[in-house]
């Protein structure tokens, strides 16, 4: 069983703020690593957290395209890839054997797709969003190449409500959208209807009491990407829903056949837009997604060891694609060489990793994982340390000229004088007493990201040393001491 569930909207550290029930449940199965052991999951189940994880875009589409389908919105002329031209941009991997054969409507293969790859193994399907999506030019199910054709969906369900909720308030002939309807208000996030969870929790329960066969489903729940709520009061939507997932979660892994299911918990990139865009921290929690996973310790398709190296390495959505595909699909043995390989592994990116076998290499690079520059987190593969986007990239947006290419070079730290990191100046000429003048600084090894300056002994050591420069000056460790 897969079970998927995504959360949009949360970076790694937002989920950490924020989402704490949740988080102590991944804590309590975490990967415990021994000196004599070794790497072990004492609770029999294995908690991973993707400390590393980035995004290969900006939007949640081009996020679930490649989770959900090992694909690119865009063409690459490296690598061997199907172009689909039925909708949107769809650009998918060729390699492969074994396939499951093309749509004669579409002309689509079928080896893309996850729920259709689902529903060939012979998966009961599950797909679920929090709202009725029908029209809306937002999600993956209406802008790809590809049909969604599940076995459970509550999508009738949050359609009939927006209808009902625009009816109600004398908005039915109004331009208002069903996809746009918003049920609760600035200071009152409301996660739930008439006392239930507005999400698809409950459904994926029900289908896991109700069938016998392997199941997959997967859940957006949006919570936390309410942009219309006032920005301090955004944070509420998702501690209300750690609460609803917490709860299912801890059902979930304490159920007699949750032995062999797999739990993905992850969003497709943190929060963008909405009360806080041009936000330095929320632009740098936007490349960090929050992506944890849950398996079964004694799983004959988990090697412990690579999935635990992999939390911290460069890993991204087509990787998550990569694992779920060698989870689902039946395995032939090679008898001599007792070599295991895929029975369907056509449509399986190349640049993708399987997370619960394979190790990824420490120097990946963005480039080898298809992680667009102004989105790598590897600070030697980044001309700009600063990022400097908005939904549609603002300083494009708000200047009716065109910006000048960015000219500073980041390994030796020589700014130009067009561009500061995240401040646009006049030209000028440099003097030697500017402070980024000619500081030669090596640059972290790649896999050092931008998010992790800061790690947990770090933290350590600068709270010993403000501990002991205060325990000098008494009264200092007041507010207003130091």
């Amino acid at each position: 069983n897969i079970l998927f569930l995504e959360i949009d909207s949360v970076s790694l550290s937002y989920s950490e703020r924020f989402f704490p029930r949740t988080w102590g449940l991944l804590r309590k199965h975490k990967i415990v690593t021994g000196q004599e052991e070794g790497v072990s999951c004492p609770t029999g189940w294995c908690a991973g957290v993707f400390n590393k994880t980035s995004v290969v875009g900006q939007s949640s589409i081009v996020n679930q395209l490649a989770a959900l389908s090992g694909c690119l919105d865009y063409n690459d002329p490296k690598e061997e890839l199907h172009h689909y031209k039925n909708g949107p941009r769809t650009h998918c991997p060729a390699g492969g054997n074994h396939s499951f054969g093309t749509d004669e409507e579409s002309g689509v293969k079928r080896d893309h797709w996850i729920f259709d790859v689902a529903k060939n193994l012979g998966y009961m399907t599950f797909f679920g969003e929090e709202f009725c999506y029908e029209d809306s030019p937002y999600v993956v199910q209406t802008q790809s190449a590809f049909t969604l054709d599940v076995d459970v969906t509550p999508d009738k369900l949050f359609c009939h409500l927006a209808k009902d909720w625009l009816k109600v308030r004398g908005k039915a002939n109004s331009q208002t959208k069903t996809w746009a309807v918003e049920y609760d208000g600035k200071e009152v996030p409301d996660t739930c209807f008439g006392g239930k969870s507005r999400g698809g929790l409950e459904y994926i329960e029900q289908m896991w009491e109700a069938y016998d066969e392997p199941k997959f489903a997967f859940l957006n729940a949006i919570a936390a990407h309410d942009y219309s709520l006032d920005a301090a009061h955004a944070s509420l939507g998702a501690e209300n829903y750690d609460r609803t997932v917490y709860r299912f979660l801890s059902k979930i892994v304490a159920r007699n056949d949750a032995r062999d299911t797999y739990i993905v918990l992850r969003s497709d990139h943190g929060l963008q837009g909405g009360p806080h865009p041009i936000d330095y921290a929320t632009q740098i929690e936007h490349m960090h997604p929050w992506t944890a996973i849950i398996a079964p310790a004694n799983h004959q398709s988990l090697s412990i060891g690579p999935f635990s190296s992999n939390q911290h390495k460069l890993a991204t959505g087509f990787d998550i694609y990569h694992s779920l595909r060698y989870l689902m699909s039946p395995s032939l043995v090679k008898v001599i060489g007792k070599q295991k390989s895929l029975l369907f592994d056509s449509g399986i990116p190349r640049w993708s990793y399987n997370l619960f076998q394979q190790i990824i290499p420490p120097n990946r690079s963005c480039q080898d994982a298809k992680i667009p520059k102004i989105f790598c987190p590897c600070t030697d593969e980044r001309s700009d340390m600063a990022p400097s986007f908005y939904v549609g990239h603002s300083e494009q947006s708000n200047r009716k000229l065109p910006l000048p290419p960015l000219s500073y070079d980041w390994r030796t730290m020589r700014f130009a004088a067009t561009k500061l990191p995240g401040l646009l100046v006049p030209k000028r000429t440099q003097s030697k007493y500017d402070v980024n003048f000619n500081r030669n600084i090596l640059p972290p090894r790649c896999n050092a990201t931008l998010g992790s300056y800061i790690d947990e002994g770090m933290l350590q050591e600068s709270w010993r040393l403000i501990h002991n420069i205060t325990s000098l000056y008494p009264g200092s460790d007041v507010s207003g001491g130091v």
